[in-house]
């Protein structure tokens, strides 16, 4: 058999398997419903198509489109519909796993129109892995975790990840280092702005890079000061100020962005107000 008679064959045979255009059924209680349908297994698929999948993940990334693009169908699509979209996006991922759409469809569409959101993350997982030098696939990850599933810890990890890629955005560094802070962890983030600093050789990112590392090498500075003091005394200070009457530092550093640096007691940490040059102090 011809290859173009055989993919013909391959796609006729999926087309009848997965015959699922939107039906809409008018009900009493529920002005529309949307009928959905199976999806064949992708071992299933995969012997059936035996060296065509791209041609196959062809077919589905279509229907996936079409779908989509449907806007009666994204007004009345309900959860069940939105996992069905899912469920087909992800096959096409696994069909033809270098193929980017899915991914970045999959990590911009379902976090903010449905409720899938958490359920998109072990696919641009997969696509890391199959496209190891795309810095939008960590990027969304961690995007996600960071506005719907408010994890800074996780996000900064995965917008590091982006960061380390080629061609990525500058800007990446910086918010990194920022997540990072956010969430507590400044010695991840002194340890990445280190290895930034090193790796890069653009003189203005160079030096706005080494103005974190100071911010955060004093916020760990004071952030021992606190710990000797609460020691010593037996209680929190009220302010940084209360180190250096006690004696225990000689002075708060100055910051370099123009804020100043303080103790949060509600969340027992040492912060700046410039929020590590996210502010500057006004003028």
């Amino acid at each position: 058999m011809r290859k173009e008679g055989k993919i013909l064959l391959i796609l006729l045979c999926l087309f009848l398997i997965t015959l699922s255009k939107p039906g809409l059924l008018l009900e009493k209680e529920r002005a529309y419903q949307l009928k959905t349908w199976l999806l064949p297994r992708v071992d299933m698929i995969e012997l059936l198509a035996d060296g065509y999948k791209e041609a196959v993940a062809d077919y589905f990334w279509m229907r996936v489109t079409l779908y989509y693009g449907d806007e009666n169908w994204r007004k009345r699509a309900d959860d069940e519909d939105w996992g069905y979209l899912l469920k087909l996006t992800d096959l096409v991922a696994r069909l033809n796993p270098y193929f980017f759409m899915p991914y970045y469809f999959a990590g911009v569409v379902f976090p903010w129109e449905s409720n899938y959101k958490k359920e998109v993350i072990p696919i641009l997982e997969r696509g890391m892995k199959y496209l190891p030098d795309e810095w939008r696939i960590p990027f969304l990850i961690g995007f996600i975790y960071f506005y719907f599933l408010d994890s800074k810890k996780r996000a900064a990890y995965y917008i590091q990840l982006a960061s380390e890629k080629k061609d990525s955005p500058e800007y990446l560094i910086k918010l990194a280092a920022r997540l990072y802070y956010e969430a507590g962890e400044e010695e991840s983030a002194l340890l990445f702005l280190e290895q930034m600093e090193r790796s890069t050789s653009e003189p203005e990112l160079k030096k706005e890079i080494k103005r974190r590392i100071k911010v955060l090498k004093d916020i760990l500075f004071l952030k021992g000061a606190v710990q000797k003091y609460i020691e010593t005394t037996g209680k929190e200070p009220e302010d940084l100020e209360d180190l250096v009457r006690t004696g225990i530092i000689k002075e708060v550093p100055r910051e370099p962005y123009g804020g100043r640096y303080y103790y949060d007691r509600k969340d027992k940490r040492v912060k700046t107000s410039s929020e590590l040059g996210k502010r500057r102090k006004e003028k």
